[in-house]
């Protein structure tokens, strides 16, 4: 079934289960149907059947709400979360002739007496126009139908084996990784889905436990904080089953917390805002993997020489689903290559048992003298130094134009030289660094990656 007729079957056979929640309030499958149906004539009356609609996120329970609406009518939704600038989001509207802007306020929060049958919409021709920055960083929009993100919920419900399960969403469903694990994969499941406006890790505690939540969605940061937060009270996380996280890794000692908190293993997921989710890993070990495709994805590693690697070997990732975007709206076709595989910029290796583990971006490759040396490989070599807390390596500029490595280093009583002899044995002469600093700290972006410094 396609996802209007999804919805249309639970509002019946189910009206009373709860499609979506919130601080404040619930809304059940029968209800979120008739305000589909309700706000579906609204826009249609408005002039709005058929247009691309740029949409402020306010809330998040009104955006899962209006998000349907809209793709009801026909629509395409382009939303811009607060922290989107208005200068970026005024200039992508003016480059693509994109006219019409809503808030949350726009749509009527209650239904007329509309009938509750099912209307006749092509799901191919609506849904989302995602910003995204992609590998370049220059904003862009990427075109998702809304039978690709039903599609990308299916692939979740089936890796997840939902049915009728609660899903605790901590990251904003606005953001793409939430938008198919959590949202569609409980709309297309007839699952509930929490909804967080604000993430506060001790009230995140009390709605996971609480609520009795199956399955939490996160980034890494959240799951650090909701894993060492001080709580007042014991609760029971005993149907807590799945806890999936997008974005980066999670620290060992971070993952044996929450396990020790939640009874939980923490697992991963990899993909992006053109494709959605492509690989998973829902099981405990091995724990620094990002897991094995999911369902429908094809996946290949290239060589720097052009060539497939073989099992071990590093390539740059190239993916290919139905439910990826099409193009990036007024279309670039240089985002596929021939066969229709888009490249994701980072650099992996599978195993023999067929799982991936990421090794680094391509961009962030550092040329020395016409060789390549991946930060990567030489962050983890790092980390293995006793006494190294944290690190960064990165690409420096010497005179010249001349590429150089860079070493960023956290620890105590750590010595330059005993640093690099042990590097001798572990790496070739061009890829140990040139320059080493050590810091207090190494700041982090709010999704816990490393906010990388450019060249000297």
């Amino acid at each position: 079934m396609k996802l209007f007729e999804l919805l249309n079957h639970y509002a019946h056979i189910e009206p009373d289960n709860v499609a979506l929640i919130d601080d404040t309030r619930s809304v059940t499958y029968e209800h979120l149907w008739r305000l589909i149906q309700s706000n579906r004539c609204y826009l249609i009356e408005k002039g709005f059947q058929y247009q691309a609609v740029v949409y402020k996120i306010g809330s998040q329970m009104k955006f899962a709400i209006d998000f349907l609406c809209l793709t009801a009518a026909g629509c395409w939704v382009i939303p811009i979360p607060s922290d989107v600038s208005e200068n970026t989001y005024k200039n992508l509207m003016a480059v693509h002739g994109i006219s019409l802007e809503i808030d949350s306020s726009f749509l009527p929060d209650d239904y007329s007496g509309q009938s509750c049958e099912l209307f006749d919409q092509d799901e191919t021709d609506c849904g989302i126009y995602h910003l995204t920055s992609g590998s370049t960083g220059e904003p862009k929009l990427c075109i998702r139908s809304l039978t690709a993100l039903e599609e990308e919920g299916i692939a979740y419900q089936r890796l997840f084996a939902l049915q009728t399960s609660k899903i605790a969403s901590l990251s904003p469903i606005y953001h793409s990784f939430a938008l198919g694990a959590a949202y569609m994969a409980a709309m297309v499941s007839g699952s509930s889905v929490y909804l967080f406006d604000k993430f506060i890790p001790r009230r995140a505690v009390d709605i996971i436990g609480t609520w009795q939540s199956n399955i939490i969605i996160a980034v890494p940061v959240m799951i650090k904080a909701i894993a060492t937060v001080s709580l007042l009270k014991e609760y029971d996380f005993s149907k807590l089953s799945i806890v999936l996280v997008g974005t980066g890794n999670v620290p060992t000692e971070t993952k044996s917390m929450f396990r020790e908190r939640f009874g939980v293993f923490v697992s991963a997921n990899y993909g992006s805002t053109e494709t959605g989710g492509l690989i998973s890993r829902i099981t405990e070990n091995p724990a620094e993997s990002i897991g094995k495709e999911m369902e429908g994805i094809e996946l290949k590693l290239i060589r720097q020489d052009g060539s497939e690697a073989k099992i071990g070997e590093e390539g740059e990732t190239y993916v290919k689903c139905k439910y990826m975007m099409s193009s990036y709206l007024n279309g670039r076709a240089e985002a596929f290559d021939r066969d229709g595989f888009f490249p994701m910029g980072d650099i992996m290796i599978k195993d023999a048992d067929g799982f991936y583990y990421i090794r680094g971006r391509v961009k962030s490759l550092i040329n020395v003298g016409g060789k390549k040396v991946n930060p990567k490989e030489v962050e983890d070599i790092l980390l293995r130094y006793p006494g190294i807390r944290d690190c960064i390596v990165c690409k420096a500029i010497r005179t010249g134009d001349q590429e150089i490595v860079k070493a960023i280093i956290v620890g105590e009583g750590l010595s330059e030289i005993n640093i690099r002899l042990y590097l001798r044995k572990e790496l070739a002469d061009y890829k140990i660094p040139s320059l080493i600093e050590f810091v207090d700290s190494i700041e982090r972006n709010r999704l816990g990656k490393y906010v990388k410094q450019g060249a000297l």
